[in-house]
């Protein structure tokens, strides 16, 4: 059984669209929902907006508040209630509320698969992703790794992730057992904790996750400038000010030419996507042949690219 854990905080409109949107491109998939306590609209009225309307989907009743950087408890608790409400059994799937399916033939791709992660490793506090460069400092997961007899910081993408529920339980045995989630450390931990503690666990990845990224596309360039250009990335005023500059340059967007490229198949435009170096490990993101899915499609009901995507066949 696929179950899609969906974190969720605005626009029951755009909620509702996303659920359509997997049912026609992932049909046997289920979506567990949890709305975030500072969403602007209450569980209920949601229930109340998507009745009727749709049918693949659990409300989680169980709530937390989510900031960027401070989702994966929110994510917890979807894979607790998966686990004591629909399925012990379950393969979890992970999406954020701004991604999209484009493709089909998802469920062609997971057959005879258990778990779908990158193996992006963080060898030093020298890459330029800073999210590996914080997971360095964090004694309390570094720790529980050791006991584990593993010292290997372990990221990846989680849109488009997939591991097995008795593991993800197992995770939070850990994770809840060491008060992983009691620091003062602010990065995104859904990126490091699922991945670092499989490895540490010995699970292997079968495939690689399933979502195209912009979030790649625009790391890549940024720090090939700041490779280029070091003493740039040594002062932290210029290096915020080259950060901005890129942000609003917008060429690292989602365009209909990548879905596209996705939906046919276009492996010599794709395959310039699939490598990253963030300046301490070269790994793949994706297999080009392998996505079905896109983020970032702005949650914005009339947003051309999700127009767009609304309009495929």
């Amino acid at each position: 059984m696929y179950i899609i854990s969906l974190l969720v905080h605005e626009k029951k409109d755009i909620i509702l669209e996303q659920l359509l949107n997997i049912q026609k491109y992932f049909p046997s998939a289920k979506v567990v929902v949890h709305v975030s306590k500072s969403a602007n609209f209450a569980l209920s009225e949601l229930e109340e907006y998507l009745k009727g309307k749709v049918d693949n989907y659990y409300l989680n009743p169980n709530q937390a508040q989510t900031t960027w950087g401070g989702i994966i408890s929110a994510h917890f608790l979807n894979i607790k209630y998966i686990y004591n409400n629909i399925s012990s059994d379950a393969h979890v799937l992970f999406h954020s509320s701004n991604d999209m399916f484009v493709k089909l033939g998802i469920e062609e791709y997971l057959k005879g698969k258990d778990y779908l992660f990158n193996f992006r490793r963080v060898n030093s506090f020298f890459t330029y992703w800073w999210v590996g460069a914080v997971a360095k400092q964090d004694k309390k997961l570094l720790n529980l790794l050791k006991l584990h007899n593993s010292s290997m910081i372990i990221g990846s993408q989680i849109e488009g992730s997939m591991y097995k529920i008795d593991l993800l339980m197992r995770i939070i045995e850990l994770c809840e057992k060491h008060n992983l989630l009691e620091s003062q450390l602010h990065y995104p931990r859904e990126e490091i904790v699922f991945s670092s503690l499989a490895n540490a666990l010995n699970i292997k990845s079968d495939g690689l996750p399933y979502v195209l990224s912009e979030v790649h596309r625009f790391d890549s360039k940024l720090w090939k400038f700041f490779m280029k250009y070091k003493r740039i990335h040594r002062n932290d005023l210029l290096r915020k000010i080259v950060n901005a500059i890129f942000f609003r340059s917008k060429f690292y967007e989602i365009k209909p030419k990548d879905i596209e490229a996705i939906r046919n198949n276009d492996i010599k435009y794709l395959e310039k996507f699939e490598y990253l170096y963030d300046g301490d490990n070269k790994w793949k993101i994706f297999n080009s042949n392998n996505l079905f899915a896109v983020k970032r499609v702005e949650r914005e009901i009339n947003n051309p690219l999700r127009i767009y995507i609304r309009g495929l066949n």
